[in-house]
């Protein structure tokens, strides 16, 4: 069968339902790369508060910038993880099927002709 077919055969399935696992999978380790920056970003927010009291600039310096690097990166993230979103919840189109062609059938008359016989 080709990809142009509306029949869906069990090959075609097998291959749907490996890529929404591979999406659905994918979406976690997003959520999971999110949470992952949110918890430094805090664990930074310490360090620098930390570093003022002390007195120890360059440290400071160091922790905004990279608290600002991983909010730039969770970002990132997050745009990816809600288009990544949008296409695991989008309904698989669905292209009507032709309508069956009866022509060569026949009635079935021919049986009763040949009990006639």
């Amino acid at each position: 069968m080709d990809d142009q077919s509306p029949e869906l055969d069990g090959t075609k399935i097998r291959r749907l339902a490996a890529g929404r696992r591979a999406a659905i999978r994918l979406r976690t380790y997003l959520l999971v790369g999110i949470i992952g920056c949110l918890v430094a970003v805090l664990q930074f927010i310490v360090l620098i508060v930390l570093a003022i009291r002390s007195g120890d600039w360059p440290k400071a310096a160091l922790w905004v910038s990279l608290d600002i690097l991983l909010l730039i990166v969770g970002c990132l993230l997050f745009g990816r993880l809600r288009r990544l979103s949008q296409q695991i919840h989008q309904p698989i189109p669905s292209h009507p099927l032709p309508p069956p062609d009866f022509g060569p059938l026949s009635d079935g008359s021919q049986h009763w002709k040949n009990l006639e016989q």
